[in-house]
C-alpha cells in the first residue's frame, strides 16, 4: 500500500514535471525524493514516469493516476481544513486573480457560497486575462491556465481543461462547419489578443497528430468574455477553453467545432506563494474550489 508523501510527491512531481523541485517543496532531498517515487511505483507495479538526465514525463500509466491520486488529496486535505477551521478562525481579507470568463461566470457565485459559509472573510475578485505577478502584486492567489513557470509559487491543480473550437449554431448554418484545420482559413475566426502571436494560428492536436492552423481575424479582444459573447452571437469561431464554456455547450449556444481536435492539455491552477498557505482563510478557500471544481467534473464526465 501506498502512503500520502508518496501520493503528494507523485501528484506535485507531475505537474511540475521536476522531481527533485517537487521533493523541495516537501522537504525532501533529491535521493528521497527519487527513492520515495521508486516505493509508489513499486507498490503500484507500473512505472509513472519515463526520466532522464534533462526530462521526466507521465506514462500513460502516470496519467490515468493522477487524476484520482489528485482528487483522493484534495477530499483528504479538505477534511483536514474543516477539522482545523473548527479550531482557527476563517476570517479576513482575500485578494483573487482571475482570468475574466471563468471569473464572471463561475468563480462569482461560488465565492458567494464561500461567504455564506465563512461571512467574516472578505473577498475582492480581480478579472484580467493578463496575469498577475503574484511576486510584486498584493494578491493572494490566481487561477490561472497552464503550466506553472515561477518556482517561487505553489501551483495546486483544480480542473484538467483543454481549449477546444466552438462556434453558435447560427454561424454554423449561414457559414457551415469547417471539416478539416485547414478549412479554418475560410472561416470567421475570432482571436484572443493575450495568446496571439506574429501570425493568428491555434496549435491543435488530435492524438499524436499535432498542426498549425492559420486563421483570418475577424474580431479580436484581450477579453475571453467578449469572445465568448462574439461566438454565442454568431460572428465566428473562438478556441475557448472548456471550462470557460460548459454552461453554453449544456445549452446548446455554442456547438464544438472540429470535435475531434483540441488545443494541449492547459490544467487550471490555483497558483500562491508558499507564505499565503500559513493562512487559514486561504486554506479554506484552496479545499472550497478543488471540491467544487472537482464535482464539475464529475457532472460533465471530464478525467
Amino acid at each position: 500500500m501506498y502512503h500520502l508523501d508518496e501520493l503528494r510527491l507523485f501528484v506535485r512531481a507531475a505537474e511540475t514535471l521536476n522531481l527533485s523541485a517537487a521533493g523541495r517543496e516537501l522537504g525532501l532531498s533529491a535521493a528521497l525524493a527519487s527513492a520515495t517515487l521508486k516505493r509508489l511505483e513499486a507498490a503500484l507495479g507500473v512505472q509513472l514516469f519515463v526520466r532522464s538526465t534533462r526530462a521526466m514525463q507521465l506514462t500513460n500509466e502516470g496519467r490515468l493516476f493522477l487524476e484520482p491520486a489528485g482528487q483522493a488529496l484534495a477530499l483528504l486535505e479538505q477534511a483536514g481544513n474543516q477539522l482545523s477551521g473548527a479550531r482557527e478562525e476563517i476570517a479576513g481579507p482575500l485578494r483573487i486573480s482571475a482570468p475574466a470568463h471563468i471569473g464572471r461566470r463561475v468563480l462569482r457565485p461560488w465565492l458567494d457560497d464561500f461567504m455564506a459559509v465563512h461571512p467574516a472573510v472578505e473577498i475582492s475578485l480581480l478579472l484580467s486575462d493578463r496575469l498577475s505577478d503574484l511576486t510584486r502584486e498584493p494578491v493572494d492567489a490566481a487561477l490561472r491556465y497552464g503550466s506553472l513557470e515561477d518556482t517561487e509559487m505553489v501551483a495546486r491543480r483544480l480542473s484538467a481543461s483543454w481549449r477546444i473550437l466552438v462556434a453558435s449554431p447560427d454561424y454554423i448554418a449561414r457559414h457551415g462547419a469547417p471539416r478539416s484545420p485547414a478549412d479554418l482559413a475560410q472561416h470567421r475566426c475570432l482571436q484572443h489578443l493575450i495568446y496571439s502571436r506574429s501570425a493568428p494560428r491555434w496549435r491543435l492536436i488530435q492524438g499524436k497528430q499535432s498542426v498549425e492552423a492559420e486563421f483570418p481575424v475577424s474580431r479580436a479582444s484581450d477579453d475571453g468574455s467578449v469572445l465568448a459573447d462574439w461566438a454565442v452571437a454568431g460572428h465566428g469561431i473562438a478556441l475557448k477553453p472548456w471550462l470557460d464554456v460548459t454552461e453554453e455547450l449544456a445549452s446548446g449556444q455554442l456547438l464544438r467545432v472540429l470535435p475531434r481536435w483540441k488545443s494541449e492539455f492547459s490544467p487550471l491552477q490555483l497558483v500562491y506563494p508558499h507564505r499565503k498557505l500559513a493562512l487559514p482563510r486561504l486554506r479554506a478557500l484552496i479545499g472550497f474550489l478543488e471540491a467544487r471544481f472537482s464535482a464539475r467534473a464529475r457532472e460533465n464526465g471530464i478525467g
